[in-house]
């Protein structure tokens, strides 16, 4: 779907490269989530055919930060 199209099904600013859709969108496309065919106006974004939860996890960080998080609890538990 267009970025303009998934914007107003959100409800959300399209956006550029620092905010909006636009910016979620290629967060999403950078962890493997998400693919993007075409430029500028016309570009499509759909859900990336292999979807990799595992990879995509440590690739923003998400793994690390829970593996931290479930540390400090235990920590605090004992």
């Amino acid at each position: 779907s267009p970025t303009r199209q998934l914007a107003a099904l959100l409800g959300l600013p399209p956006g550029d490269a620092t905010h909006g859709v636009l910016h979620l969108l290629r967060l999403l496309e950078d962890a493997g989530l998400a693919t993007r065919a075409g430029s500028g106006r016309g570009t499509l974004w759909s859900a990336a055919s292999t979807l990799d939860l595992d990879a995509a996890s440590r690739r923003t960080g998400a793994l690390t930060r829970a593996q931290e998080l479930a540390a400090r609890i235990c920590g605090e538990r004992a």
